[in-house]
């Protein structure tokens, strides 16, 4: 893997960078521009991309190409657009090849929290903040009656206004979910504040919630997103 720092090299334009890395047979490039935020470190990435993969590697759902954000030899992340809907089938194609067909089936909503979140050595936690003090939720970062919590997540549908996909979220205005989820710990509904894309991200999606002072307290309350008929459950501690 390459890692890219353009301020030490200056003279070295990083898509072509990314093109001669691909030739090469580097199989991932890390852009790491640490000055560059929003829009501008998506645009770098868009061009880094179409130099090294992009322009090669296709990948096609129902027919058209989807969004590419990385691609290496052994992973693509790339983002459905928003007309995507029920049955769909995908390929990938280069220009030597192009691969079997995969089915899958795309809901409207179906809210799934990150499971990214890493504390010493925990891993794969649900990716819920305290508000109060910014750090992840865990067992000694507990949720507390009347705090407020930012859940990041995935599957909440449509917003609006609508962002295409492997576009930046708005800040003003914020994009908006147009079916509002509901959040609940141990049954008990906890206010939704806020519910769409979270700005600044690429299709990631943030639950604002406040926690009354009615919750109940555990080592390991479930606590539930349901969205159009679909749910996920995830369990964390909740205090006085």
């Amino acid at each position: 893997m390459l890692v890219s720092d353009r301020r030490a090299h200056p003279s070295l334009a990083l898509p072509d960078l990314a093109r001669a890395a691909a030739a090469a047979g580097v199989d991932a490039l890390q852009v790491r521009e640490k000055d560059l935020h929003g829009r501008a470190l998506l645009a770098l990435v868009r061009e880094v991309v179409a130099a090294g993969a992009g322009s090669a590697l296709r990948v096609i759902v129902n027919g058209r190409p989807i969004s590419l954000l990385l691609v290496s030899s052994s992973l693509i992340n790339a983002q459905l657009d928003n007309s995507t809907a029920g049955p769909a089938l995908m390929n990938i194609r280069t220009p030597q090849n192009v691969s079997s067909n995969f089915s899958f089936n795309v809901l409207a909503n179906a809210p799934a929290v990150f499971l990214n979140g890493q504390a010493g050595d925990s891993t794969n936690l649900p990716a819920i903040y305290r508000e109060e003090n910014g750090l992840l939720v865990t067992a000694t970062n507990p949720v507390r009656r009347n705090d407020s919590l930012n859940i990041y997540a995935a599957g909440l549908g449509l917003t609006s206004p609508v962002v295409p996909a492997g576009s930046v979220s708005p800040s003003n205005p914020l994009a908006t979910a147009v079916l509002q989820p509901k959040v609940t710990l141990n049954g008990v509904g906890l206010p939704v504040t806020f519910a769409g894309l979270a700005s600044g991200q690429i299709g990631v999606y943030q639950i604002s919630v406040t926690v009354p002072s009615s919750v109940p307290l555990g080592l390991s309350v479930p606590l539930t997103i349901t969205q159009g008929g679909q749910s996920q459950t995830v369990n964390v501690r909740v205090v006085n």
